[in-house]
Order: C-alpha cells, then structure tokens, then sequence
C-alpha cells in the first residue's frame, strides 16, 4: 500500500492549479467562483493593509521575503507600501 500523502508534490500541484485557473480564484474552492474570490480577497486586503500600518513600520527601510508567494497577492501590497527591498520564492 502506498501513502498517497507521501507521493504528493506540492509544487506541481499550485503550479498546474494557477497555470489552469490564474488569479487569485485558483487558490480556493473552485465552485465558489472569481466573484467570490475577488471579494473575499479585497476585504481581506483592506484589514492586512489597517493592520500592518498600526505595526508604524519604515517601510522604506525594511526589507520582505515572501515564501510561498503564489499568486502575487501580497507582494503587491507590499510595493504598495514601498517596502525598501522584496524576495519572494514559491
């Protein structure tokens, strides 16, 4: 008997899931939809956002690396803050 967790490639798995539904859609449940995820991710968005400017961050002399980034989502917020140097790997 084989352990089918032990056979499972994470990175092909997101690689071939985004490559076939890109956006930030491709990261849930599918059957709920763009609409949904659009949402869902604008609100959460706006919290992230309140959130990480209550922490009073220089952004402009921070650095980020973002491990695992996906589809991009939060590397785009952070350029929006003007963080002073980003990595990301997925």
């Amino acid at each position: 008997m084989t352990n089918s967790l032990a056979e499972f490639n994470a990175r092909n798995y997101w690689e071939t899931r985004l490559s076939e539904n890109l956006g930030l859609h491709g990261t849930g449940w599918l059957k709920l939809g763009r609409h949904y995820y659009n949402w869902m991710y604008k609100i959460r968005r706006k919290v992230l956002l309140r959130k990480i400017k209550s922490l009073c961050i220089d952004f402009n002399n921070s650095d980020v690396m973002d491990v695992g980034c996906g589809t991009g989502f939060y590397i785009d917020m952070w350029k929006e803050l003007g963080i002073k140097s980003m990595g990301g790997m997925t």
